[in-house]
């Protein structure tokens, strides 16, 4: 965690913890079949074959947060006031398949990949409070779930029907999920707002 305050350092590394426990809960939760309504809510389908697929990539992110690190830096000198934060990392995320075994392992072992915490994240909630199904804002829990899925998975941030409005807060990554099958999978609100459903 470099270029963080104490108290920054402080939220970050019990946010941490919070990750790798909602993660398992949301692996375990997947594996019982008690996912249902959240990935339906979060992907707009809840089939077998999206389970197994998001069950996969739930326990790879886990995997990643616990092999290896992944630096958190601080982003406010240089982001736009309004942000929550930013991943840098490989476009396509750690795992990409088209890649060869080889380049993964480069990838694995590269430690190149940050979050870096923007001015407007110490304002965020801690967590989302409330049912799911309202949920409108994000929130610090999630929004660093959003940023593990751009490095792990290499999800993207999509946009609505409009081609206008970039599928932020849970009430647009909701939406998302009713307008498409395909882009809310893509979608790093989606995968944050997911996890943090089924793993707190």
């Amino acid at each position: 965690m470099t270029g963080l305050t104490l108290s920054q350092k402080t939220v970050v590394k019990r946010l941490e913890a919070d990750m790798l426990s909602a993660l398992q809960k949301t692996r375990d939760k997947i594996a019982t079949g008690k996912a249902s309504a959240a990935l339906t809510r979060w992907f707009g389908a809840n089939s077998t074959a999206l389970a197994n697929s998001v069950k996969g990539k739930v326990a790879r992110m886990r995997s990643v947060l616990l092999k290896r690190t992944i630096k958190c830096l601080d982003g406010e000198k240089s982001r736009p006031a309004g942000t929550n934060a930013e991943a840098l990392g490989y476009d396509t995320g750690l795992f990409d398949g088209g890649i060869s075994e080889s380049d993964r392992v480069a990838r694995m072992l590269d430690d190149d990949d940050s979050i870096h915490i923007d001015p407007n994240f110490k304002s965020l909630p801690r967590t989302a409070s409330g049912a799911a199904s309202g949920w409108t804002g994000q929130d610090q829990l999630e929004t660093l779930f959003h940023e593990l899925s751009h490095i792990v998975l290499g999800t993207d941030d999509e946009k609505l029907d409009d081609n206008a409005t970039t599928a932020y807060g849970g009430a647009n990554a909701r939406r998302l999920a009713v307008q498409s099958a395909a882009r809310p999978q893509n979608n790093a609100e989606n995968w944050g707002f997911f996890i943090e459903e089924c793993g707190t």
